[in-house]
């Protein structure tokens, strides 16, 4: 049986805009989903997926046919990740596309 662990993660300002959340290790995990909490603040706000290799450069992440990961999000919301996508990067940030500074979300991984 695979072990599950949850970590949450702070969004906070960058230079104004964008809203960056804190910066997520993978080793030895892979994210498999998020969750959002019951506050209006997270609707209508999408979030950019940054992943790396190293934990200093992050690149926005793209799939194979050229579309950008972009997941839409809402209040009171659990949103599942397809592994596969995840599976090769060591780190992982969030970029919102509004201000959820001091805003929290949950992310859940599976460990490998």
């Amino acid at each position: 049986m695979q072990t599950k662990s949850i970590q949450t993660v702070t969004f906070a300002n960058m230079i104004s805009n964008p809203v960056f959340a804190d910066k997520l290790s993978e080793v030895g995990r892979i994210p498999c989903g998020i969750i959002i909490p019951n506050d209006a603040a997270f609707n209508l706000v999408t979030l950019t997926v940054q992943v790396s290799v190293d934990g200093i450069n992050y690149y926005n992440l793209y799939d194979d046919i050229g579309e950008q990961k972009i997941i839409s999000i809402g209040s009171s919301r659990a949103i599942f990740f397809d592994l596969s996508i995840y599976a090769g990067f060591a780190y992982l940030q969030f970029v919102a596309s509004s201000n959820l500074n001091g805003k929290s979300i949950s992310i859940i991984f599976r460990e490998v």
